[in-house]
């Protein structure tokens, strides 16, 4: 497998080189994985400038990005470090770990106990809204002392992303060697919509809900072989519920499936996999639809 970490020389990356290297010293020795950190500079005046000068900024930017690791103290995590220049750094980056076949590791600008609106920051944003490859999102203050003792979790429910989640869970799990458990939010009354409550027993329409709801993720887990997994099944809001029980097994991170919402769509209905990157103090992966029907 090959990581690609994305570093923008800022603080909204200080948690991207550090997940990474605990994810290489997980590894049984020789580690098979290829770590590359990849940092972008953004040409404004891309298609004018001339070859001496793209790559004098290059070259000055490999050397900054040196620096910066080795700060950070993960220098000898990383096999190669590479520099990209683009007019746009998250079409960059997707493109390059399209390109690479790799997985995708970025930064987040909120730390993990930040109540601030802006969390994800725009190119992370970007990068989620156009996912080409599975990318994890890391808080910026994570540290090896974060790596929650807990299972991967996998937000999960009875639709083909849940299979793309699971199985690039099972890859992650070999790495770090952690159990996979999987993660289910039950639909509240809340989200039925007060017109259907007015002759009707909210009590009694939730239970029926609720069951309805269990009915379909237990005939999904068993078409494709996956009953026998532990799973965490609570009622609730999808994104708080997810994040609750991920926090109560003290995960080590959370993994969920991207349904690759467009614009229009993302105004009816969130982004699942964005919101958990969001908010959660631990590392979310966001695998696109693609992984559901590939063998792992």
């Amino acid at each position: 497998m090959k990581w690609l970490a994305a570093i923008n020389l800022t603080t909204d990356s200080d948690g991207v080189p550090k997940w990474l290297s605990w994810v290489r010293a997980c590894q049984r020795d020789p580690v098979d994985d290829d770590f590359v950190a990849l940092t972008v500079a953004r040409t404004a005046d891309y298609f004018t400038a001339s070859q001496a000068t793209r790559e004098q900024t290059a070259e000055r930017l490999r050397v900054a990005l040196a620096d910066w690791l080795e700060q950070a103290g993960t220098y000898g995590a990383f096999s190669q470090l590479q520099v990209l220049d683009a007019r746009s750094i998250a079409v960059a980056l997707s493109s390059e770990a399209q390109r690479a076949d790799s997985v995708l590791v970025v930064g987040r600008a909120a730390r993990r106990e930040d109540r601030r609106l802006v969390r994800l920051g725009a190119v992370t944003r970007r990068v989620l809204r156009h996912l080409t490859t599975p990318t994890v999102v890391v808080p910026p203050d994570w540290t090896v002392e974060h790596a929650g003792r807990g299972p991967i979790v996998v937000a999960v429910d009875a639709t083909a992303p849940s299979l793309a989640a699971w199985r690039f869970a099972r890859q992650l799990a070999t790495k770090v060697h952690r159990e996979v458990v999987l993660a289910h939010a039950l639909p509240g009354v809340e989200e039925l919509g007060v017109v259907y409550l007015a002759s009707t027993d909210p009590i009694a329409l939730r239970r029926r809900q609720t069951e309805a709801a269990r009915h379909t993720l237990l005939e999904f887990l068993s078409d494709h072989e996956l009953s026998a997994l532990p799973r965490h099944v609570h009622s609730g809001p999808t994104v708080q519920t997810i994040a609750k029980i991920a926090a109560e097994l003290d995960a080590a991170m959370i993994v969920c499936g991207s349904r690759r919402l467009s614009v229009g769509e993302r105004l009816l209905s969130a982004s699942i996999g964005s919101e958990l990157a969001a908010i959660a103090p631990v590392p979310v992966a966001i695998a696109p639809p693609d992984l559901a029907g590939t063998a792992v």
